[in-house]
């Protein structure tokens, strides 16, 4: 038996899930640039994408 993944569970906690990934996400990339890391360097070692740089400039910007 073959079941779609919006069957086994619901959308509102994908959604959440997703979100819960991208809080996390944002908060270890916080955390290295909180050990001064630069995130223009991560970004040149394509550690980071742009969208990534872009989102913790925002970030920083907001929190600072």
């Amino acid at each position: 038996m073959i079941f779609v993944l919006d069957q086994l569970v619901p959308l509102h906690i994908t959604l959440l899930w997703m979100l819960l990934l991208v809080v996390l996400e944002t908060l270890l990339l916080e955390l290295l640039q909180f050990l001064f890391v630069d995130p223009q360097l991560l970004h040149h070692l394509h550690i980071l994408s742009f969208q990534q740089l872009h989102l913790l400039q925002c970030l920083h910007l907001f929190f600072w």
